[in-house]
């Protein structure tokens, strides 16, 4: 999932395309600035020879930032980074939420944590915890209930981490 926008993409997308593996080019299908980051985060995965672990996900996180601001300060772009953002391996995840310039608003990310998610009377409701239990982990740009959901808000430049287990942790990107 990526909501936001690359600031400047459209004078980037041709270096990039020309950064990446044959691999990672021929799988490549849009030209969107979302499959073209997931590309770029694939490409520094496989160059690194290691399989995807939460931690060594927010390396490759903050590499695939490191090499998009990099691109955008050699072609003089000075747009905005609007970058929200979550990968996963079906086991664990990752969600960023990122703007490039904190004088910006940032598009939102929030998450929601409970037993279960369920559907009653055509909305959405997040069963409340008991037990602390972490059976369910929602994560949105929007909170898209008012039901009685503990929304928590992702700082601006943090990346939050659900490992197997599902814990949490917020990293400062």
């Amino acid at each position: 999932m990526h909501n936001g926008g690359i600031g400047g993409f459209e004078k980037l997308r041709r270096t990039i395309f020309r950064d990446l593996s044959d691999e990672l080019f021929n799988w490549v299908k849009g030209q969107t600035d979302s499959e073209l980051f997931f590309a770029i985060f694939l490409e520094f995965m496989h160059k690194s020879n290691q399989t995807f672990d939460i931690q060594h996900g927010v390396h490759l996180l903050r590499k695939t930032l490191d090499y998009i601001e990099a691109l955008q300060k050699k072609a003089g772009i000075k747009e905005t980074n609007f970058i929200n953002i979550v990968i996963s391996n079906g086991k664990s995840l990752l969600a960023l939420r990122y703007v490039s310039n904190e004088k910006e608003t940032a598009t939102s990310l929030y998450y929601a944590l409970g037993e279960k998610l369920e559907y009653q009377n055509g909305y959405c409701h997040m069963q409340s915890q008991d037990n602390h239990a972490k059976e369910s982990i929602l994560i949105a740009s929007e909170k898209f209930t008012s039901h009685k959901v503990n929304w928590k808000e992702v700082p601006i430049n943090h990346i939050l981490l659900v490992n197997e287990q599902r814990e949490l942790d917020l990293q400062a990107v």
